[in-house]
């Protein structure tokens, strides 16, 4: 598997692609970045983030974890990672009520959040989005694009 700017969407067969995938992702972040996630539960948002938040701050998979309960983990190393997951959020005030908005803008950070389709109308015009579609019990449809 290749991955570049150019290439925008690969069809993974397994977990095992879908972290390559991220990792592959790692190397095109800078600090200052956000990546929204999108797409069913189960779909694999969490095994992808694996794969990138290993590669960019050197962190073991079984320690990082989908915050479905806390909102946010935070993950250091060379550039901070805040990942969100946002399921049990009701809507983007909610999410400024929390005063996550700060992460919105991470300097020298990483956001990363899943289930961002429900603070869309905050999210800056440099988000990535990264679509995860099932296709089958293994194959997974990930699309990159921004906003």
């Amino acid at each position: 598997m290749s991955f570049s700017d150019t290439i925008l969407e690969f069809v993974s067969a397994s977990a095992e692609e879908t972290k390559l995938w991220g990792k592959n992702l790692a190397n095109q972040i800078k600090a200052g970045q956000i990546i929204a996630f999108i797409g069913d539960l189960g779909a694999g948002k969490t095994t992808l983030i694996k794969g990138l938040v290993s590669t960019l701050n050197d962190i073991p998979e079984n320690q990082i974890t989908s915050p479905t309960f806390n909102y946010l983990n935070i993950y250091p190393g060379k550039h901070p990672i805040y990942h969100f997951d946002l399921y049990r959020i009701k809507n983007e005030e909610h999410f400024l009520e929390m005063g996550f908005d700060e992460y919105l803008d991470p300097k020298e950070g990483v956001t990363l959040i899943e289930w961002s389709e429900k603070i869309t109308p905050l999210l800056p015009s440099n988000t990535w989005v990264v679509h995860i579609l099932s296709i089958s019990e293994e194959k997974r449809k990930i699309t990159r694009l921004s906003l």
